[in-house]
């Protein structure tokens, strides 16, 4: 019987452009248990951007190891569980690791009962559904990049040389029926956002996130004072339930990623708290399909999923869960996360 944490590198098919950032590769951490006649995974994904380090998520890890390898492996019911991811949350442990913890406590307690993960979360059965597929910035040739995604939802990434190109192809031309999310991640100033507002204004466009770097509540209300005609949701200006309260009444949605809200548990409290107030959308980051399922557990909760994120993963350690056509499931019965390492 044992926990292992082991380096899982993950590279990707081609660089991946936003706005801040290129991303070709991505070191993340896996986490495992070999015990009681089950084996379970759960992945670190350590998040730079939001000043999460890797050096420091292999000591965390270490230490809980160390620590608590033994409760770990004796937990075997829901409120065992909570309980100890509550503990980690309360610790001086980074998300990304109390992440891994809960994505492997789930992986490994529901093959223990032989229940799938979102049982033990008692939350409504997740079922196959669309999920936004995402074109990232392209060094040329963007346009043409966007008019060969023939998929129902397509995610936009802004913040390049060719945004304006994009937009007015969207509403000048576009493909019938195609519906778009424009993420600027940042990439925007307020006085471009207020320059080509009308470029935004589309029907096929549902909504734009974080066009321009949120830091405080006087640029949240600058953005709502836009008025602009297409709705606003926010994504990395919110890691916390308190942050999100405090941009609540400028905004009307927000980007749900599990690994920066701290788990499962976090997010659904959060979700909870502004039921009925916001649009959700249960996004991901660069992650392998292990993450992903993770995420997927708790997708009837969402109006909007962008869950493509292992797509781009060229070495993805996991099967299992299908991702096709802008379409994303898991199997009809599975225990623990749905995936199976290989």
């Amino acid at each position: 019987m044992s926990i292992r944490c082991q380096p899982m590198p993950l590279q990707l098919k081609q660089p991946f452009r936003i706005s801040h950032s290129v991303f070709t590769k991505l070191d993340h951490l896996l986490l495992s248990i070999h015990a009681r006649g089950v084996s379970a995974f759960g992945e670190v994904a350590p998040l730079p951007f939001f000043n999460e380090n890797y050096a420091i998520a292999e000591r965390q890890i270490s230490y809980i190891i160390e620590h608590h390898s033994s409760a770990i492996i004796r937990i075997e019911d829901r409120e065992q569980l909570v309980a100890f991811v509550c503990t980690l949350s309360e610790g001086p442990y980074l998300k990304c690791v109390v992440c891994g913890f809960e994505m492997l406590l789930l992986d490994y307690v529901g093959k223990l009962l032989k229940k799938p993960a979102w049982s033990l979360l008692q939350v409504e059965c997740p079922r196959p559904r669309e999920s936004a597929v995402t074109l990232p910035i392209c060094e040329r040739g963007a346009v043409g990049a966007l008019t060969d995604i023939q998929l129902p939802l397509v995610k936009l990434k802004l913040g390049g040389k060719d945004d304006l190109a994009l937009l007015d192809y969207i509403r000048n031309e576009g493909n019938p029926g195609q519906k778009y999310i424009i993420d600027m991640n940042r990439g925007w100033t307020l006085e471009e956002l207020a320059t080509h507002r009308d470029r935004l204004a589309h029907e096929s466009i549902l909504f734009v996130e974080e066009p321009v770097a949120v830091s405080s509540i006087d640029i949240a209300r600058k953005i709502a004072d836009l008025k602009l005609e297409v709705p606003v949701f926010l994504d990395e200006s919110v890691t916390s339930e308190a942050e999100l309260h405090r941009y609540l009444p400028f905004i009307d949605g927000v980007n749900i990623k599990i690994i920066k809200m701290g788990g499962l548990l976090k997010s659904l409290s959060l979700i909870d708290a502004v039921e009925g107030q916001l649009d959700l959308l249960l996004g991901c980051f660069l992650e392998s399909s292990l993450s992903i399922a993770y995420a997927y557990q708790i997708s009837a909760k969402f109006k909007y999923a962008d869950l493509d994120g292992a797509s781009f993963i060229g070495n993805d350690h996991f099967s299992g869960l299908r991702f096709h056509d802008g379409q994303i499931g898991l199997p009809d019965d599975y225990y623990g996360l749905g995936v199976q390492y290989v």
